[in-house]
């Protein structure tokens, strides 16, 4: 008896242990429409307490549903992907039926269009910016930072007082008048 005991615990510690320690699931793989959906299901269906700030995915005779507050199915857990006519625009993790981590999407060209981070199945922040955002963002942090190294016309100064050179004399109360 102790050593069935012995070597069920074994096993199921070798099983999670090859699943990174996550749950034990299974793959599955759903066709809609020009997408595929390759999610997992864990082994083991458990009840879980919803709430209904949370938006819950989960299958169901070969689909795939989500609904605010509450689950009809066998809900998601791990990775899940969403391949376009064989190219992937969606990845990331559920937990729980729940998004959770970062998820990345991408457009059909194969570009990044955003990250997004969810902590069970809240939107914690938008990691993404577009370019322009991006660089915007980065000049603040710097800014912020090391007021230093601020640029004023093009030009780093010690202090964001500090007056720069834009071509003018300011001791010179003469203005030259051309007739």
């Amino acid at each position: 008896m102790k050593v069935i005991l012995l070597l069920l615990t074994a096993a199921a510690f070798n099983l999670s242990y090859r699943n990174g320690g996550k749950k034990a699931v299974r793959e599955i793989i759903v066709n809609s429409g020009d997408s595929v959906i390759v999610a997992h299901l864990p082994l083991n269906e458990t009840k879980v307490k919803t709430s209904p700030r949370k938006t819950y995915y989960w299958h169901r005779q070969g689909k795939i549903f989500h609904n605010a507050g509450d689950y009809g199915g066998t809900l998601l857990e791990n990775s899940y992907q969403v391949f376009l006519d064989g190219k992937l625009i969606v990845s990331g993790e559920f937990h729980k039926g729940t998004k959770n981590g970062t998820w990345f999407f991408w457009n059909d060209d194969g570009t990044l269009d955003n990250v997004l981070y969810y902590r069970k199945g809240i939107l914690k922040n938008k990691e993404f910016k577009s370019p322009e955002e991006k660089r915007k963002l980065q000049i603040w942090k710097r800014d912020k930072e090391k007021p230093e190294k601020r640029k004023l016309f093009g030009r780093k100064t010690k202090d964001a007082d500090e007056n720069v050179d834009d071509g003018t004399d300011e001791n010179s109360d003469d203005i030259e008048e051309n007739d």
